[in-house]
């Protein structure tokens, strides 16, 4: 676990820099954010092109950020986005010191901060923190136009009652391995997991928080294949992370999100069974 001087450093540069999206919020108009993600599977499960960065209410981009699957399109005010850039590229870098092992170089710490701002929305973990997955169809379907469906099994299994054969068979049992996503207000969004990020750290700090649950009873039975090491060296670099959520932490870490959170389960109830005696 981070020793008290680390974590009261990374709470101070995180504080700070949530105050200073917070005033960024508060001074300038809404810039809003667009992810498309194409996945490696995407070609095999009918995924068309996406559409077009123009191909929005909102005009046109004034900046990209690129990853390997990831496009990040910003919009609004060119001189206020430059700002939040610049915000975000300094959320990333002590995003990626808070997280030993996160693979990030100097040049792509505004988009693995945006990465984490989208992972949280879309996780539904956070109470307005949000953002809904959408799946594009093909424009040449509709007459050229983009038309946009839910990327959820059961609102797609609903909607192929009113659109005949316009969702592909496909999806109704596997979703695509494709997606875009909106956020509207980006700095506030910013704001929002940086408070995420600061209530989990300032809760670390706290001594009755990390003897909770030291009195629940444990359950029985503990399935033999787990690995006991593996569990605490999981929860160990998780608690060490100082990232706000299970899912941020196996993106970083390139771990499995419920691997995360069974692995760090397992070894806290190991250490309740212990300390019970």
């Amino acid at each position: 676990m981070a020793d008290n001087s680390r974590l009261s450093l990374n709470a101070s540069a995180l504080a700070n820099l949530r105050a200073d999206l917070h005033d960024f919020w508060q001074r300038e108009l809404p810039i809003r954010i667009r992810l498309t993600y194409i996945g490696p599977n995407a070609a095999h499960d009918g995924v068309g092109d996406p559409p077009d960065a123009n191909d929005v209410p909102w005009g046109q981009p004034m900046a990209f950020s690129f990853g390997f699957n990831e496009r990040f399109a910003i919009y609004g005010d060119c001189h206020a986005i430059s700002r939040l850039q610049a915000l975000a590229e300094r959320a990333g870098r002590l995003a990626c010191q808070c997280s030993s092992g996160a693979n990030c170089g100097r040049r792509e710490h505004a988009y693995f901060w945006w990465t984490l701002v989208f992972d949280l929305a879309c996780s539904g973990e956070h109470p307005t923190l949000r953002a809904k997955q959408q799946i594009w169809l093909k424009p040449a379907r509709f007459n050229g136009r983009t038309v946009l469906l839910p990327r959820d099994l059961n609102e797609l299994r609903a909607l192929k009652q009113t659109m005949d054969d316009a969702v592909p068979p496909d999806w109704l049992d596997k979703l695509p391995d494709a997606f875009l996503s909106d956020i509207d207000n980006a700095a506030l969004a910013c704001r929002d997991y940086a408070d995420a990020w600061l209530a989990k750290l300032n809760a670390r700090g706290r001594p009755d928080q990390q003897k909770a649950g030291a009195t629940r009873p444990h359950r029985r039975g503990r399935p033999a294949d787990t690995d006991p090491k593996r569990d605490a060296r999981i929860a160990a670099d998780w608690r060490a992370s100082d990232l706000p959520s299970y899912r941020d932490f196996a993106n970083a870490r390139g771990y499995a999100e419920r691997d995360v959170k069974l692995a760090v389960g397992r070894h806290r109830k190991r250490e309740q069974q212990q300390r019970s005696g």
